[in-house]
């Protein structure tokens, strides 16, 4: 436990230290951007299954942060990184203007990296309360820190959903950050579409 609390508290201090700055602009190891593989000027990738209904993935790829503290003049003092510096995120979004139903199931997700020959599944919200656990907050600072990370990990990532008839859906699928050398990756998604399931790939290259 003792382990864990100095880990949250240098990831605190490692994602909340920006002083005099009016924008967010954290530092990453690699920016890890993939592109549409027929389109390398694209990030959307959108699948047609039928007439009004249409699925999209987008690769945002760096989490982004949020700030959590200002000072007198206005500049950012404190910022978090919801999905932290070891995910890399990609934006779900279905678009179901059919009199269907639609079930999303986050279990029917995988990412192949071809170039590493891996298979990865989407980390849950689970992962993420183990990052930003209730028992490390010891102040003020922290627990608005905290609250503000899991919040929006909670508003935001992609869980199991029905996507009744007439509605959208959008959310963030995270996966672990990919390797360095990864060049190509695949993501495939199942569906179910009342009683019939749709398998659907997404294909990307590093540009």
């Amino acid at each position: 436990m003792k382990k864990l609390l100095v880990c949250f508290s240098l990831f605190l201090l490692t994602n909340c230290s920006l002083f005099g700055s009016y924008t967010l602009s954290p530092d990453f190891p690699d920016s890890q951007s993939f592109f549409s593989s027929d389109n390398i000027k694209e990030k959307i990738v959108s699948k047609k299954i039928e007439d009004g209904l249409v699925v999209s993935l987008e690769w945002i790829g760096n989490a982004y942060p949020l700030e959590t503290s200002k000072n007198l003049n206005g500049s950012i003092s404190r910022f978090v990184i919801p999905y932290s510096r070891k995910t890399a995120l990609i934006n779900l979004k279905i678009d179901n203007k059919t009199k269907k139903q639609v079930t999303f199931d986050t279990s029917n997700v995988i990412l192949k990296d071809l170039s590493e020959k891996k298979e990865l599944k989407p980390l849950n919200i689970d992962f993420f309360k183990s990052l930003w656990p209730s028992f490390a907050v010891k102040n003020q600072e922290m627990l608005i820190d905290q609250s503000t990370a899991l919040g929006e990990v909670i508003r935001t990532i992609a869980r199991d959903r029905i996507i009744t008839e007439e509605t959208e859906y959008s959310s963030y699928i995270p996966f672990f950050r990919l390797e360095k050398n990864t060049k190509d990756i695949e993501i495939h998604v199942k569906l179910k579409i009342e009683n019939d399931y749709k398998d659907l790939l997404f294909k990307y290259t590093k540009k």
